[in-house]
């Protein structure tokens, strides 16, 4: 055979296409893992387990979870050389799969394999990136892969992509899939398996990634909660997020100090703690945040040492400690003192850790960085675009005032799989010039980690949007109306015995010369005791915040059928039911494939009169909207 027909072996990549590679991979994996582990335990809550006890929640959500920390067992079974790009081609296939069905069974049963496979190739992404170009490396990948979660949320308006349906997330979701293949395969293979008894540095690293973890997900990386916790709105709150993403990576990468890391974590977790004391500097708290996390995770992943033989041990260690922190947060929805000792432990291993900056190749970080602001660029630009379909300009009708009531649980369609543009296409069908809606997310890890309230504010820009949180900060009641507002504001109800604790939002608007108080409401759930007298109690105290009951209207999910004790209590203060009015033998609202009660209500005063009422047969969530006409009768 001639020299020139041999097939000569490619080109190995250099040093630094290798770390960009490496780096990219990281960051994808980051973003979309995010996403992965919200979508996963939004598909516990609100799907295989909902309605079901705490502890059988938590008893699925950690069965899934622990088959994911076993990641010593394919890193076994595949080989340490080839884990990364078979783990990460495994898990590419699952997104891209995953954001292709839609199925009650199936949409599920692929969050929960996606979970698992990327718990599985997240330690051999560390290890190839740690011996391939070092752990500033995997720290830059960290960081980016923050910014680009945060760019994705503030572009779509505060969802994810998980969120998303129909072509749209099949197009996104593949394209995305893809780049993470093509971005895992660039990296070379590392030429030598990780030696045997890497150093305790580098088990911190693995450790205080747990803490880190929980904070990216519950936190830093979700924009409808940092709104919630600054009082900013979107655009704001995610360039203060980004501006510390990045202001913690570099001083990370150019003064990396294991106690300054510590103080740091100390001083966000007393901004955690104090909450609405900080609302006068809230761009600075806010950027503070995650510059200590960032800046801590730095530090720790420019210890020296190689993972070796204690990966999995530090592994399996940060994840257990990710696991109880979330669940010990959702335990009392939205337990802010667990952020704080998530920020401290995160600065206590940092403390524990010696960083020194190793000697990765300056392609990797200046590309990253840039990268990073690229994304944030974007991101800014894309928020800003208006939707497209909606009309900007308020109008309320003529002779009668449409009003909605619409429980959209969680942005769920009755199989409680992502349906939040079916659920705005049922809200634009109904023209309504007043929209109550229940059940509205604004960044709840558990239930997606997405910001609804951000996204409709955005699809119907023609409504004043008002939001009030329940349960927590981010599940709540919005009103979305025409009307010109004098007034709007949201109050809880006390917690009952059955430890819920709900509420209603309202707004006083201006229609046909007078002001008419609007209210929606989201009462106690269930009816294992005390709730019925519990759900009494609050209409009591919903009726005694109308002021004026005869102009006043009351739109929400009662919880409790014509016959109970808290609608009776709303009829005799002098609500009128606007639906039994109009349709004989109302049919049921929930739930919306098989109605069986009818527990959604428009109630209106006896200025009002109902012309008109329907309940809508869709099942673009689990309960249908109700939709009532009334017209104003004139002063006496």
């Amino acid at each position: 055979m001639h020299p020139a027909d041999r097939t000569l072996p490619p080109a190995a990549p250099s040093r630094g296409t290798r770390s960009i590679a490496l780096v990219a991979a990281g960051a994808l994996g980051v973003w979309t893992g995010t996403q992965t582990i919200r979508y996963y335990l939004a598909m516990v809550v609100w799907n295989v387990a909902e309605d079901r006890p705490a502890n059988e929640i938590g008893l699925v959500a950690g069965a899934v979870w622990a088959i994911g920390l076993l990641a010593w067992l394919p890193d076994r079974l595949i080989g340490r050389v080839h884990a990364h790009r078979a783990l990460a081609a495994t898990y590419a296939a699952a997104l891209a799969v995953r954001s292709l069905v839609q199925h009650e069974s199936a949409t599920p049963a692929l969050a929960f394999v996606a979970c698992v496979l990327w718990l599985w190739w997240l330690p051999a992404w560390m290890r190839a990136a740690a011996l391939g170009a070092g752990g500033r490396a995997i720290a830059l990948a960290v960081a980016l892969g923050a910014m680009l979660q945060l760019a994705g949320q503030h572009a779509l308006h505060g969802l994810d992509l998980q969120a998303l349906s129909g072509w749209p997330a099949a197009t996104l979701g593949v394209a995305l899939a893809g780049a993470f293949v093509v971005a895992a395969f660039a990296a070379a293979r590392t030429e030598a398996a990780a030696p045997d008894g890497g150093g305790a540095p580098a088990r911190y690293a693995l450790v205080g990634f747990g803490p880190f973890l929980f904070l990216l997900v519950a936190l830093l990386g979700n924009a409808g909660r940092m709104q919630m916790v600054s009082g900013l709105t979107l655009t704001p709150a995610v360039l203060a997020i980004q501006a510390g993403v990045l202001i913690g990576l570099a001083a990370g990468l150019s003064w990396p100090r294991a106690w300054l890391a510590a103080a740091s974590c100390a001083v966000a977790a007393a901004v955690v703690l104090a909450g609405p004391a900080l609302d006068s500097t809230a761009g600075v708290a806010l950027a503070l945040l995650p510059a200590a996390a960032v800046y801590a995770m730095t530090v720790l992943w420019l210890a020296p040492g190689v993972p070796g033989r204690g990966l999995h041990g530090g592994y399996v260690a940060g994840g257990v400690l990710f696991f109880v922190q979330l669940f010990l947060f959702y335990s009392r929805i939205d337990w802010m003192a667990v952020l704080a000792v998530a920020f401290l432990l995160l600065g206590l291993v940092a403390l524990a850790a010696r960083p020194a900056r190793d000697a990765a190749p300056l392609g990797a970080p200046a590309t990253a960085i840039g990268a990073a602001a690229a994304a944030m660029l974007l991101g800014a630009t894309v928020g800003q675009l208006p939707h497209g379909g909606a009309s900007g300009a308020a109008r309320a009708s003529g002779e009668a005032l449409v009003v909605m009531s619409y429980n959209i649980h969680q942005g769920l369609d009755a199989r409680s799989v992502p349906n939040i543009a079916g659920i705005a296409a049922e809200l634009e069908r109904a023209d309504a010039d007043v929209i109550a809606l229940q059940e509205v997310n604004r960044g709840m890890t558990i239930s997606g980690g997405v910001d609804y309230f951000a996204w409709l504010a955005w699809r119907f820009p023609q409504y004043r949007a008002i939001y009030g949180p329940m349960h927590g900060q981010l599940y709540g009641n919005t009103i979305l109306t025409r009307l010109p507002v004098r007034a709007s504001g949201w109050a809880r109800y006390p917690r009952g015995p059955s430890g819920q604790v709900r509420g209603y939002a309202w707004a006083d608007g201006e229609w046909r010369g007078r002001t008419i108080r609007i209210a929606t409401t989201h009462l106690t759930p269930y009816n294992r005791g005390a709730e019925r007298a519990e759900r009494a109690e609050q209409a009591g105290i919903l009726l005694a915040s109308l002021g004026d009951v005869r102009l006043a209207i009351v739109a929400g999910d009662l919880n409790d059928t014509p016959e109970s004790a808290a609608v009776r209590a709303l009829a005799g203060g002098g609500l009128r039911d606007a639906v039994a009015e109009k349709l004989a033998g109302a049919p049921g609202t929930h739930p919306a494939d098989r109605p069986a009660r009818r527990i959604d209500y428009v109630m209106a005063g006896s200025a009002f009169e109902a012309v008109a009422a329907e309940i809508g047969a869709t099942t673009a969530s689990d309960h249908r909207p109700v939709i009532v006409r009334l017209r104003l009768h004139p002063p006496n």
